[in-house]
């Protein structure tokens, strides 16, 4: 069962990944769905095409750890990183989800 939902977490990061990487290479489908807009409908963040590079490959480097914490891929890493990896991902998408109380996150006001 752990190996189903490794891989299905594995698969979702790579799809992200694959998405920021549409949008480093300048696509502009779904753009307007995840930009955040204040009161007078202008975008509050405008990411670059490496920032959307750089994003797309961490998403990625968390699918490929997915993928060997659950043992499909062999690759030596320390031990901390395997063990506390994927809780440190976990709170930063936490994070993440709160947001900045105003604009994103479950708490966004606007």
């Amino acid at each position: 069962m752990m190996k189903v939902i490794g891989f299905t977490l594995s698969a979702i990061f790579f799809l992200l990944s694959f998405i920021h990487l549409y949008w480093g290479f300048g696509g502009m489908w779904g753009v307007s769905s995840v930009m955040p807009i204040n009161q007078n409908g202008e975008k509050l963040l405008k990411p670059g095409c490496i920032g959307s590079f750089i994003v797309a490959i961490g998403l990625a480097m968390i699918g490929l750890l997915f993928l060997i914490k659950i043992g499909m891929i062999h690759f030596l890493l320390p031990a901390f990183i395997l063990k506390n990896g994927l809780w440190l991902i976990a709170f930063l998408f936490l994070i993440r989800a709160i947001g900045d109380f105003k604009y994103v996150g479950f708490f966004k006001k606007i």
